[in-house]
């Protein structure tokens, strides 16, 4: 992830960016071979987020990824259209 900071009418302003399209494929490969290595009784990976994404929701709706009592918000907006293209999986989650 790249941290940018400038100076601008007294105010400080920080951006973060990151490049998300190792992840948007590997996602997009999980969901093309969903069911091909499937094992009765695994955990099933069903999203993959970059860290920059995680923050952008955090800095977006308020919600912080590492608070425990947080997460239920977090996944409800993860679970959503907009956060679709990093889903692994075909399934409802």
């Amino acid at each position: 992830m790249k941290t940018t900071i400038h100076e601008e009418d007294d105010k400080v302003h920080v951006q973060y960016s990151e490049d998300v399209q190792d992840v948007l494929d590997y996602a997009h490969d999980k969901r093309v071979q969903e069911g091909e290595f499937e094992k009765m009784g695994e955990f099933k990976q069903v999203m993959r987020v970059p860290q920059s994404v995680m923050l952008d929701i955090k800095i977006k709706y308020g919600w912080d990824f590492m608070q425990k009592d947080h997460w239920p918000m977090v996944m409800k907006i993860l679970k959503g259209p907009e956060y679709a293209k990093f889903r692994t999986t075909n399934r409802v989650i």
